[in-house]
């Protein structure tokens, strides 16, 4: 599952272009245990972040992500890989928390959805998985018609039916 989990958002973080919203700060950072100890350029630390999900190494991802979002604290696409880098060495406090920062942000991307439903199921908060499920229900409710094309239904339409398949084995 992990694995699907950094494959579905290796394709969306690959797509979407960083951009840094208003800043805000998000306290200390953890000590460092990759490569990046003393590298402090986000963009770089972006990069690399991608490149450790692609590889499965998510601690190097989670060192490389906190670098970048530490810049860039409304960045959905860095708190998105910052939190899929979490889910991957299983810290799915630090997930939640992250990816709802995404979640509120306006049309926040489908792996979000997903992985903070995942993340909500890891923590026994049930109920609150069954949101997530029940907001990626509502987007495939309108993208009916030509509101979407067929690429973005088929992604929605796997991440509902991979929360409710990981809703069905826990309940």
């Amino acid at each position: 599952m992990v694995r699907a989990i950094g494959l579905l958002a290796m394709a969306w973080l690959l797509a979407m272009p960083m951009s840094a919203w208003a800043q805000n700060s998000i306290g200390a950072e953890p000590r460092m245990t990759s490569s990046l100890r003393g590298r402090n350029e986000p963009h770089y630390a972006y990069q690399q972040g991608v490149d450790a999900l692609f590889h499965h190494q998510y601690q190097n991802a989670v060192d490389a992500f906190r670098i970048y979002v530490r810049d860039n604290p409304d960045d959905p696409a860095g708190n998105l890989a910052l939190g899929v880098a979490f889910m991957g060495v299983e810290d799915y406090d630090a997930a939640r928390v992250t990816l709802e920062r995404v979640v509120s942000q306006p049309n926040p991307p489908v792996s979000a959805r997903l992985n903070l439903g995942l993340a909500y199921l890891r923590l026994g908060q049930r109920a609150e998985a069954e949101e997530q499920r029940a907001a990626l229900a509502q987007m495939l409710r309108r993208c009916r018609g030509n509101s979407c094309d067929d690429f973005m239904r088929d992604r929605i339409t796997r991440s509902y039916d991979e929360l409710s398949n990981a809703l069905s084995r826990e309940g």
